[in-house]
């Protein structure tokens, strides 16, 4: 890759762990010390947003449809729909264990990995 193959670059909000999402025309970055960072995926350059979830983070950010799925170290867990202008709060759940792991999703059902159990989560 030579340089002339870079889009953009950018250095705010650069997780140490959990990999970057894409989502429509947006890229999502989450810092393992809980800042969710939103850029333009097409121009780069300053973020458009970033939101702060009081948790550090491991699991990568999972996209289903319009909504991400995060999962804290704590096991507490949140639902959000990103815009260009900002991040909306859909959910919030607790797993009541610690939760180092991405979720896996498959005909409407969600399994995740705690530290002690195997959940598999689906509407009633």
């Amino acid at each position: 890759m030579t340089e002339s193959h870079v889009r953009w670059t950018a250095d705010a909000g650069l997780p140490d762990t959990c990999g970057p999402l894409v989502a429509g025309p947006l890229v999502l970055l989450l810092a393992s010390y809980g800042t969710l960072t939103c850029y333009d995926g097409a121009e780069g350059g300053e973020p458009l947003w970033e939101t702060d979830f009081e948790d550090s983070f491991r699991s990568s950010p999972s996209l289903v449809g319009t909504r991400i799925y995060l999962f804290g170290e704590s096991g507490k867990s949140w639902v959000v729909e990103p815009s260009r202008t900002q991040c909306q709060q859909v959910a919030q759940g607790d797993l009541g264990e610690s939760c180092v792991t991405s979720p896996a999703f498959q005909d409407g059902r969600m399994y995740i990995r705690g530290a002690k159990h195997l959940f598999c989560i689906s509407t009633p």
